[in-house]
């Protein structure tokens, strides 16, 4: 998993880089490591998911600054 991002279209001013990677190591479970810099400062963060199903995924985060974060996302995929 490799995914980069530049600046954000709502707020053109803010400078704003984002590279994300990661590896699936089942079919059901990827992490990912993010590193952010916005504005000369940077953010680093791990990202675990896990599929309970194709269209029920689990998500957990926790950045370098002790964030802690969780979602659960429904998800529709189209081939």
């Amino acid at each position: 998993v490799y995914k980069r991002q530049a600046n954000d279209d709502d707020d053109p001013d803010v400078e704003r880089i984002e590279v994300t990677v990661g590896k699936k190591l089942s079919r059901r479970m990827t992490v990912k490591y993010a590193v952010e810099s916005k504005q000369g400062a940077f953010t680093r963060r791990v990202i675990s998911e896990y599929k309970f199903i194709d269209a029920l995924l689990a998500t957990g985060s926790q950045d370098s600054n002790g964030v802690f974060g969780g979602e659960l996302l429904y998800r529709l995929e189209f081939r």
